[in-house]
């Protein structure tokens, strides 16, 4: 399993993970908890690995960036296969470029804005 899909059925299930200090702590309601807790032994050293690397994409990153690249072609009037294209190059980016990607499409999101409204289009 990978470290995105591993955290996500945590995060789904109202937890969240920390660890420090060589311990693995969540945090959630106490009937949130008690129902992953399972899963968390399970898991516990593939969770350590997943939290102690420098990064992955949370569920709200991955949605974050699709609500952009919906945006973005929203605005630009794209075509639904354009769309499709990039959601298809989404799911296969490597994580660590997500918060590049976020960066960047908001950027030419602003610029997008910018340019429509110098036109006097908004």
């Amino acid at each position: 399993m990978n470290n995105t899909a591993l955290l996500d059925t945590i995060e789904s299930a109202g937890v969240t993970l920390h660890f420090a200090g060589g311990k693995l702590k969540a945090v959630g309601s106490e009937k949130a908890v008690a129902s992953i807790k399972p899963y968390i032994v399970q898991h516990r050293a593939e969770i350590i690995r997943a939290l102690e690397s420098d990064y992955y994409p949370t569920r709200f990153d991955i949605d974050l960036l699709d609500s952009l690249i919906h945006e973005l072609c929203d605005l630009q009037g794209d075509k639904a296969e354009t769309r499709q294209a990039m959601l298809e190059a989404r799911r296969k980016m490597r994580p660590v470029l997500i918060p590049e990607n976020i960066a960047q499409l908001r950027l030419w999101i602003a610029e997008v804005n910018r340019s429509e409204t110098a036109k006097g289009r908004v």
